[in-house]
């Protein structure tokens, strides 16, 4: 019987220090792809046009309040933050691991210090507009986007963005 791998850990990292038992929860981006309907004269149906991809965007929940995310807020330009995510996988039928990093370039869109309760948990939730993502499994790359570029790098192939960037001089 085939198993798949399932999350076993994670851990964020800022400016390198970890929240390891801190973070409670990633949303990691969702990429898509924006694409346009194309029909010219004698097709039978439309085409989609590749259009670039969708604005991407990841959210985090930490379990308390963390100053140093916290005065990142408000920082000037689309790159004031850089986190990588680290995920361990594990397939429970062969015991196999996968690690899964996410490296994010962003800048804060919404903070959310949560709901104060004496005696209570008081999650703190930071939301973040990303301008560059790249994502790795076992060190292999995986895809690869800067909002600079007009395509992205997929499975380390840069051959379409070199393409591109020279096309546009």
């Amino acid at each position: 019987m085939a198993m798949p791998h399932i999350l076993k850990g994670m851990n964020v990292f800022l400016d390198g220090e970890q929240y390891l038992g801190r973070i409670e929860e990633i949303v990691l981006p969702k990429k898509a792809e924006r694409k346009d309907s194309y029909q010219g004269g004698g097709m039978g149906m439309p085409a989609k046009v590749y259009m670039g991809l969708e604005a991407m965007e990841t959210e985090l929940t930490f379990g308390g309040y963390i100053p140093k995310l916290a005065k990142l807020f408000g920082n000037c330009g689309q790159r004031g933050v850089r986190l990588r995510f680290s995920g361990w996988y594990e397939d429970d039928e062969t015991c196999d691991s996968l690690r899964v990093e996410v490296v994010v370039e962003a800048s804060m869109s919404a903070q959310e210090i949560g709901t104060w309760k004496q005696a209570e948990r008081a999650p703190f939730k930071t939301m973040l507009d990303i301008a560059y993502y790249k994502e790795t499994a076992n060190d292999e790359p995986v895809f690869e986007m800067d909002q600079d570029w007009p395509v992205p790098i997929v499975a380390g192939d840069r051959t379409r963005l070199d393409k591109a960037l020279a096309a546009l001089g």
